[in-house]
Order: C-alpha cells, then sequence, then structure tokens
C-alpha cells in the first residue's frame, strides 16, 4: 500500500494509511492487508475478509443497533461548549492534556466527542457498532486525525495496548454483557495510560418500573408515531427546570 493517488473508496493521506496499517482481525489478532481497490481489508492466512465503505472499515454482519444508528444518522448531537463541558466532566480528561495522545472513543455514536478530542490535538479512533459511524465521518470531516471503524466493542480489530487514553461515555450499560465489554475495551490501553467510563446512574425499583414500561411501549411504535414524541421530548428537554425535573424521574437524557 502507497500514498499514491488511485480512483478508490478511501482518501489516502498519511494518516489514512497509519490507521489502515494499525487494524487487525477482530478474532486472531492478525494484521490485515487493504487490497489495491481500497474497498476490502484481507487477512491473507485466512482470506477472510470486510468491507471499507466511505473510508469506514465495516466489521459488523447484523444490523439488531439499527435503531441507535438511525437516531444517531437523523438528528444533529454536536453542540460545541456544551459536549466540551459534558467530555471533560465525565471523562476527567483535561481538553489541554489531549494533544498528541493516541485516543479511542469506544462507542463514538455520532462522533460529537471523537470531534473534541481531534480538535484538541489528538490522534483519535473513533468505534460503534451502528451505522452512526457514517454521522461521524461527515461531522469529523475536517479533520483528518480522526478516523472510524464500525465494530463491535467486545471484538474491536484493534492493536492490544496501543491507546494512551481509552474512554466510553453512556453506552457500554446498553449491552446486556457490560462487564465484558469493558474488560475487552480495557485492554487496549497501554501501559500507564488512561481508562474512562461512564455510564447511566442505578436508579430506584420505581425509576426502573417507569422506565421499563415507557421502554416497553416507545420500542414498538412504528417510526411515524415515535418521531413525534422525539421531538417534544428534545422541546421540553431545552427547558432547564423541565430537563432536571426530568432527569430525576427517568433517563431522560444521557
Amino acid at each position: 500500500m502507497t500514498d499514491s493517488p488511485r480512483t478508490t473508496d478511501v482518501a489516502f493521506s498519511a494518516t489514512a494509511a497509519a490507521f489502515f496499517q494499525q487494524l487487525r482481525d477482530p478474532e486472531s489478532g492478525a494484521a490485515l492487508t487493504l487490497t489495491e481497490d481500497g474497498q476490502q481489508l484481507q487477512n491473507q492466512m485466512t482470506g477472510r475478509h470486510w468491507p471499507v465503505r466511505s473510508s469506514i472499515p465495516r466489521f459488523v454482519t447484523d444490523q439488531h443497533l439499527q435503531s441507535f444508528g438511525d437516531q444517531w444518522t437523523t438528528y444533529e448531537v454536536a453542540h460545541d461548549d456544551e459536549d466540551r463541558a459534558t467530555f471533560v466532566a465525565k471523562t476527567g480528561m483535561p481538553l489541554t492534556q489531549l494533544r498528541g495522545l493516541r485516543v479511542l472513543d469506544a462507542g463514538c455514536g455520532g462522533g460529537r466527542y471523537s470531534r473534541i478530542c481531534g480538535e484538541a490535538g489528538a490522534t483519535v479512533i473513533g468505534a460503534d457498532h451502528t451505522q452512526a459511524v457514517d454521522k461521524a465521518r461527515a461531522l469529523c470531516c475536517h479533520l483528518d486525525n480522526v478516523r472510524f471503524v464500525q465494530a463491535d466493542l467486545k471484538h474491536l480489530p484493534l492493536e492490544p495496548a496501543s491507546f494512551d487514553f481509552v474512554f466510553s461515555i453512556g453506552v457500554m450499560h446498553h449491552d446486556v454483557e457490560t462487564r465484558k465489554v469493558f474488560d475487552a475495551v480495557a485492554k487496549l490501553v497501554r501501559p500507564g495510560g488512561r481508562y474512562s467510563v461512564w455510564l447511566y446512574r442505578r436508579n430506584q425499583w420505581w425509576q426502573e418500573v417507569l422506565n421499563s414500561t415507557l421502554r416497553a411501549i416507545t420500542t414498538r411504535l412504528p417510526s411515524p408515531l415515535l418521531k413525534p414524541l422525539c421531538h417534544v421530548g428534545a422541546c421540553l428537554g431545552t427547558i432547564p427546570i423541565i430537563n432536571r425535573t426530568l432527569n430525576k424521574i427517568v433517563n431522560f437524557s444521557a
């Protein structure tokens, strides 16, 4: 693989080349090779291969998390100053300390925190199971130091102990095997590196009953009915006193 121009789905800057060279087979950990047309990654020992679309390697075959992806690709997620404050509060990492670090955003969603880290000078890989990575790539298209991969957090195609700082905000609790996700992602932190995970708080029993009831209803609603409800919730969330009140009752926001 070279940096010479070619007709391909992948933009071959030096940063892009370095990104593809560090990808690994998510099962065996073997190094992968990018095909000449830039549209597949291959394990030359086993013949296994994975597609590259829109410069994003895709290591997932199922779409059981499609609804999460639809949410990220439908709605805007970036809120600039608010995102910076949220990132610092939920990771404990000052933005001034990110420059020059290799950072993994585990469960990047629409990419707002990947963008924050990239703009602060870190080299960032954002990983998410869903098609939200397409939204994330568009959000960070001005940052050559930010790349994305679509993959299961329990089987990330990345070299172990290779990141200075790994963080995950509001993601791992959505997997029924939360501990397995935590442990799998932890292996990617280099010795002496930092690992920060933020999860939803533990609710009171009555909050769990209310949340479970709402979840049982909303997950069964067709999209044409659900989206107007989401718009109502989004509008209510912009009113501080209502936002604070509802957050004490239900998981109203992330």
